[in-house]
């Protein structure tokens, strides 16, 4: 959630619903997407050698998934919207 809310920081106010409408369907699709790739180099690399030799196949592209997300993160907004201040106690009433 807090990549949400940096991500969004950086939206104009009056657009921010669609941008997390089009955030969700991105996180969704690119999660579905890498399942599916990693899939299929496991499994088409488990027909050809059994477990290990299909986990030694795949753990490489895993790492580059990985690699090129923490590399794409340095793209983010380097600061999020500030908090609001808080509204200052109103002044106790006279006796």
């Amino acid at each position: 959630m807090p990549l949400v809310n940096v991500v969004l920081s950086a939206v104009p106010a009056d657009i921010a619903g669609g941008a997390s409408g089009i955030f969700a369907t991105a996180q969704q699709f690119g999660g579905a997407l890498g399942a599916a790739a990693i899939g299929s180099v496991f499994f088409g690399a488990l027909a050809d050698g059994g477990p290990m030799h299909a986990l030694t196949a795949a753990m490489p592209w895993v790492t580059a998934g990985f690699l090129l997300s923490a590399v794409l993160c340095l793209a983010l907004p380097r600061t999020a919207m500030s908090p609001e201040p808080a509204p200052s106690d109103p002044e106790p009433l006279p006796a």
